[in-house]
């Protein structure tokens, strides 16, 4: 994981916090609930949607904020990484998810392999015919 990826995801951590002190502290057992569910649904509510059943986990989080910020690269290197060295089951399956994700469609392939050889066979057969003569 980059240093730059790792900054992001620390000031996007720190305004949290920030934001959650700021905040009035809501007063009673009741308000304190309502206040914790809230702010847990806002936190659902930055995560991908496919990413909402992901387990909360630090190493996966940084994958997420990166999958969803478009740097696949780094997703498809520490993913790997992360589901090779884990040992929490659903964690080794939500990095592999990630790691599906970043893979290019097999139909979109197929389709780009297909026109890539029509257009050899249509650069074949139009150079491989002689002009034809004018008449006379």
């Amino acid at each position: 994981m980059s240093d730059e990826d790792k900054a992001e995801v620390e000031e996007t951590e720190d305004e949290k916090k920030a934001g959650a002190e700021a905040e009035d502290e809501p007063e009673g057992e009741a308000s304190k609930a309502e206040a914790s569910k809230a702010e847990a649904s806002k936190a659902e509510d930055d995560r991908p949607f496919f990413a909402r059943a992901y387990p909360r986990s630090p190493e996966l989080e940084p994958l997420i904020v990166a999958f969803d910020r478009g740097n696949y690269a780094l997703v498809r290197t520490d993913a790997r990484a992360l589901a090779d060295k884990t040992s929490d089951v659903a964690v080794k399956a939500a990095a592999e998810d990630l790691l599906r994700r970043t893979r290019p469609d097999s139909l979109s392939s197929a389709l780009v392999l297909i026109a890539l050889g029509l257009l050899v066979y249509l650069a074949i057969t139009y150079l491989g015919h002689s002009p034809h003569e004018a008449a006379p």
